[in-house]
């Protein structure tokens, strides 16, 4: 055997330690860690090598006949004696000096060059040609150096393996090897080549681009395990799907971030961009820095990115695994809650832990390394983009902000520059500025949407799904489009002259008068229905914008802090009902934009109407060059 640091090949040695993008020692190859996944193998089990591989060959989840060997599994399986006994049953002369290749020991050095053989012998050995290793070794084919690739020899139907490097030198280790043993060879490399994720040192996640026969390390799930997504990405036919997979304990090490974001389980949520022109590889690089941007090792209320791959021309995303949206766990996780001091608590907790993060996203100060001041927006917040997790640091779980998909970070001196007529449409929560000239996504277009959220949680709270079902069957009335939605303003035409208005429906106002009415309504409800009212549902005007962000999260915080005062339990569960006068939203003109005008002209929907003489005059829109700039303007204040 020739053990000279060059190949007879010529090939180059790898410049690190890599096998399949996993390093071969890593902080995160934790042999012993308690949830390793790995199975106990018995002391004195003495079955054939080939046969103990194959029993704990672990079951994936997309094909239960093709299953696969995870590299610390093989470290496990395959310890120095049981390969120093397998290399003896060859009659192999110089044994120990082959085992120090395969699995170096663990005091040994290893270097940027050093070269191991342990997944070359494994699968040898799987393909019963375990005492070959030494030409294997001889014509370095590392673990470092797998995958080999096909190399189609002169001859019609002959099959020759070579190194990615040098792709037409066929490797001498294989002669007198058949095809189809060549074949197997090739086809199964890929079954001990399984991916390893983990985050980078910075605990960012990773973005790695997978050949399209890699076999991704996804196991079978337990029977009661989720089948559907509890991540649904702009719905039905959306920007993206998402799947809930299991990946095998021993080919992750995400135990210790799950752990620092007081995330339980074991499942993951694999989103998966939907081929559109939407979903251009510039929107996924956006995504993805706007996800390790803001993460829920910054702030425990954003979702926490794991990694990022290509793989098959498909671009994927992995987050931990959420029990549910908002939406379900209203629906179905807690339909009735129990409106005592623990729930009005935790509401009170994650409305402020909401505004926090998204005050996070609009003022990023902790972005020391940006060369001039930066903003940002989220884009897109509604409850299916609010994520539910069982948490080991509350019984009752966390609300946590996910999909920054559509979100954003611009410069203090640039524009929202995302057009009108590009606003995704945000069911019920889309807010006047979208039908209106020179309206744009920016910072005041979250609060309108975080006030429609906080007040169907607040409504639940107070009454179920059932009452939160209530509010959103009273607040329908046709829109523009001549259907029926459930927004919460209205336009309305002027009665005898041309122009329109925006205000927020009548319902909506009836409805804050209709909770601050009912008998197990506390104080703690009422001083938040004050501050959606007043200071968030606002349709943007000239003399009146929305408050901004760091202002909500301070009333917030002191809005918690009466919650948290063992002094005063009443303030969030006794109710108190107040009577308020009858008064109407302010109505502010509304110069439509040119998609607007054209959707009305096209369906004629029968739009109430607004009578000067009878509702007064209406307040001054903002200018489109202000509203075109509204980011700009909110920095100034």
């Amino acid at each position: 055997m020739d053990e000279s640091p060059a190949s007879q090949n010529g090939v180059p040695h790898p410049p690190q330690i890599f096998i399949n993008e996993q390093p071969y020692r890593s902080s995160t190859f934790l042999m012993n860690s308690p949830n390793n996944g790995l199975p106990i193998i018995e002391e004195g089990d003495e079955a054939p090598l080939d046969e103990l591989l194959r029993k704990y060959e672990i079951e994936g989840a997309d094909d239960p006949n093709a299953g696969f060997w995870t590299l610390k599994l093989l470290h496990h399986i395959l310890s120095e004696d049981r390969i120093l006994a397998e290399l003896k049953t060859y009659k192999l002369g110089n044994a120990e000096t082959y085992l120090k290749s395969i699995r170096p020991p663990a005091n040994q050095h290893i270097g940027p060059t050093t070269q191991t053989y342990l997944v070359t012998f494994a699968l040898l050995v799987l393909l019963e040609r375990g005492d070959e290793i030494g030409k294997f070794i001889q014509d370095k084919v590392s673990d470092q150096n797998l995958p080999l690739i096909r190399h189609e020899a002169t001859i019609k139907g002959k099959v020759n393996l070579c190194h990615k490097t040098l792709p037409n030198h066929p490797l001498v280790c294989f002669q007198g090897w058949k095809t189809h043993e060549k074949e197997a060879f090739e086809r199964n490399q890929w079954r001990l080549l399984v991916p390893y994720f983990d985050l980078d040192g910075n605990f960012k996640a990773k973005h790695s681009t997978f050949d399209d026969r890699t076999i991704l390390p996804r196991c079978k799930r337990g029977e009661h395990s989720p089948s559907s997504s509890s991540h649904p990405s702009q719905g039905e036919g959306g920007y993206a799907v998402v799947s809930c997979i299991k990946i095998h304990p021993s080919c992750h090490g995400f135990d210790d971030v799950l752990l620092k974001i007081c995330v339980k389980g074991d499942l993951f949520a694999l989103k998966m961009l939907h081929d559109t022109d939407f979903n251009s590889d510039k929107q996924f690089q956006n995504e993805i820095q706007q996800l390790q941007r803001f993460n829920g090792l910054l702030h425990a209320h954003f979702v926490t990115l794991l990694a990022t791959f290509t793989f098959r021309r498909n671009r994927y995303f992995l987050f931990p695994w959420a029990d549910g949206t908002l939406e379900q766990y209203w629906a179905t996780h807690k339909p009735k809650p129990e409106l005592n001091i623990r729930t009005a608590r935790w509401v009170s907790k994650q409305c402020l832990g909401i505004m926090t993060a998204i005050d996070i996203i609009h003022n990023p100060n902790h972005l020391q390394n940006l060369d001039v001041q930066r903003y940002g927006r989220h884009g897109d917040i509604k409850p299916d983009n609010i994520l539910w997790f069982c948490s080991s640091n509350d019984p009752m779980g966390i609300l946590v902000i996910s999909d920054l998909g559509l979100s954003s970070l611009n410069r203090d001196t640039s524009r929202s520059n995302i057009p009108n007529f590009k606003i995704p449409a945000v069911p019920g929560y889309r807010p006047p500025e979208c039908d209106v000239e020179g309206g744009t996504i920016s910072r005041a277009y979250d609060i309108w949407t975080l006030g429609c959220l906080f007040l169907e949680l607040l409504t639940w709270l107070l009454g179920g799904s059932e009452l939160v079902d209530k509010f959103e069957e009273e607040r329908k009335s046709e829109y523009i489009t001549g259907s029926i939605n459930n927004i919460f303003f209205d336009l309305k035409k002027i009665n005898g002259r041309a122009g329109y208005v925006a205000q927020v429906k009548t319902q909506v106002t009836e409805w804050f008068n209709k909770m601050r009415l009912h008998e197990k309504c506390p104080k703690f409800i009422h001083d938040v229905l004050d501050v959606i009212e007043n200071q968030m549902l606002i349709v943007l005007s000239q003399d009146r914008k929305r408050a901004l962000s760091w202002e909500l999260k301070e009333r917030f915080e002191q809005i918690h802090l009466k919650c948290m005062d063992d002094s005063d339990q009443g303030y969030c569960i006794r109710g108190v009902p107040i009577q308020r006068d009858a008064r109407s939203a302010s109505v502010v003109e509304a110069n439509l934009n040119d998609i607007a005008k054209l959707t009305i002209s096209e369906h004629r929907p029968d739009l109430p109407t607004h009578d000067i003489a009878r509702d007064g005059e209406a307040r001054k829109s903002m200018l489109p060059e202000d509203l075109k700039n509204m980011d700009k303007i909110l920095s100034k204040l």
